[in-house]
């Protein structure tokens, strides 16, 4: 009986055991807890130090390099540099599915916004390409004009002048040709008064003339 009586006293040992182990089991839990909750709060209190500090772009830019989310460090600021560092915060860990789309968004959305606006850079510098072009090409036919007419106009006199030389020149040749071709009426006529031949001696026509 004494025995039978010491059995239940060792069996309610197990309970106790079962106590401690549920204990044991609880410590973890709350530990986990309290470390997940300084690990929140300590992730604000980083967060608000990071919003305070960032005030203007110089800080910004210096946190984005400080986690290597703009490389390289210093590069020239442009949009896509931008959207390149879009993608890298969509990429870090812990960043929700819907922050991650949102953001790829506006990083594909500066992608097309420089695409743009080097397409607009592009088309300025054609028309002004172009523009100069266009106006060297007036200057240069304004000048080749001006040549042009000087040298014509230096032709025009020096045409005039041969025009002029040349006019005298026929004249002077056609009343040559009048001399000539009444050359013959008038020596007719003088050895028909005469009666000698043009070729005769003065004396011998004289004589003749006065026999007649």
């Amino acid at each position: 009986m004494s025995g039978t009586g010491q059995k239940p006293k060792s069996q309610a040992a197990p309970p106790q055991k079962g106590k401690v182990t549920t204990t044991r089991q609880t410590r973890p839990i709350d530990t986990e807890v309290q470390e997940r909750g300084k690990t929140r709060a300590t992730g604000a209190v980083e967060t608000d130090e990071d919003e305070h500090e960032i005030g203007d772009s110089e800080k910004g830019r210096s946190f984005l390099e400080g986690r290597l989310l703009m490389v390289p460090a210093g590069a020239l600021l442009t949009l896509g540099a931008l959207a390149t560092t879009l993608f890298q915060i969509a990429a870090m860990p812990g960043v929700a599915l819907p922050a991650v789309n949102a953001v790829r968004a506006v990083a594909f959305l500066l992608r097309d916004v420089e695409l743009e606006v080097v397409a607009e850079d592009i088309r300025d510098i054609a028309n002004a390409q172009l523009n100069e072009l266009t106006n060297d090409l007036k200057t240069f036919t304004e000048v080749l004009t001006e040549k042009v007419m000087e040298e014509l106009e230096k032709k025009t006199e020096v045409l005039k002048e041969k025009t002029v030389e040349l006019a005298a020149v026929v004249e002077k040749a056609a009343q040559q040709a009048g001399n000539t071709a009444s050359s013959p009426y008038r020596d007719a006529l003088t050895r028909t008064a005469s009666g000698a031949p043009m070729d005769a001696n003065p004396r011998l026509a004289a004589k003749e003339n006065i026999r007649q």
